[in-house]
């Protein structure tokens, strides 16, 4: 069954975790971490780019760092706008964390590490959702992605064909997927050769140590997309 955006948006709602409840024992949580635009701060930051290289790499850093300083975290993605995190669930017994606890953590911590690399104070809004199965994050994570996909499609059509008729006057919503593709191709820009990293995300997860080494903490570019997506989350998760 194929849903659109907006019906995706209400599946997963049904997953999310308010601040008032019980984290659910044995379920799989992912946070969603999303800069807030305050005072102009993503143009500030990612300037005339359509993805900008400097924004993307503190979003980076953040994710890095909510799975550097929250043990649970066990696998994260970057992208042109947010992070998310996938943390394990909660089977220790007389553990009863409340999701405020939860919220307050992954939004402080993403808040203050973004605005101590940025320089500039930035707020993050923050959702937390419950999975009962991995399957159901995987599918949570190939809706995010694809939901970046289109973002930064719109944001090349408008850096580069800003100005057409048909362009400019009508919202990007107004194409199919396949008509921005051409639009972007009759000037120049090659949609399919956009760097993985801006289209689909950057994935964040730790790597084993050999013997007894330290696990290290690996950053991968090279993200891919649709089945092999589904397979590469299944791997990690």
């Amino acid at each position: 069954m194929c849903l659109m955006h907006s019906d995706l948006d209400k599946h997963f709602g049904a997953f999310e975790l308010f601040g008032s409840e019980t984290l659910l024992r044995g379920f799989l949580r992912v946070g969603r971490v999303v800069v807030m635009d305050s005072g102009g701060l993503d143009e500030q930051l990612r300037g005339k780019q359509p993805v900008g290289m400097d924004f993307a790499k503190l979003l980076v850093k953040t994710g890095a760092h909510l799975l550097s300083r929250c043990g649970d975290v066990i696998f994260g993605v970057a992208d042109a706008r947010e992070i998310s995190v996938v943390m394990a669930g909660i089977d220790e017994e007389g553990v009863d964390p409340r999701g405020k606890d939860l919220l307050c953590r992954l939004t402080s911590e993403a808040s203050g590490k973004f605005s101590s690399l940025a320089g500039v104070v930035a707020s993050f809004e923050t959702k937390v959702y419950e999975f009962p199965a991995a399957d159901l994050v995987g599918r949570y994570l190939e809706w995010r992605q694809a939901t970046n996909d289109e973002w930064v499609l719109d944001r090349y059509l408008k850096a580069f064909a800003a100005g057409d008729d048909g362009v400019d006057s009508v919202p990007t919503s107004e194409f199919g997927r396949e008509e921005k593709i051409e639009i972007l191709s009759q000037h120049g820009v090659d949609f399919a050769e956009v760097p993985a990293w801006q289209r689909l995300g950057v994935g964040l997860f730790w790597q084993a140590g050999v013997g007894d080494g330290e696990p290290s903490l690996v950053v991968d570019t090279e993200l891919p997309e649709g089945p092999a997506y589904r397979e590469y989350l299944a791997n990690h998760i």
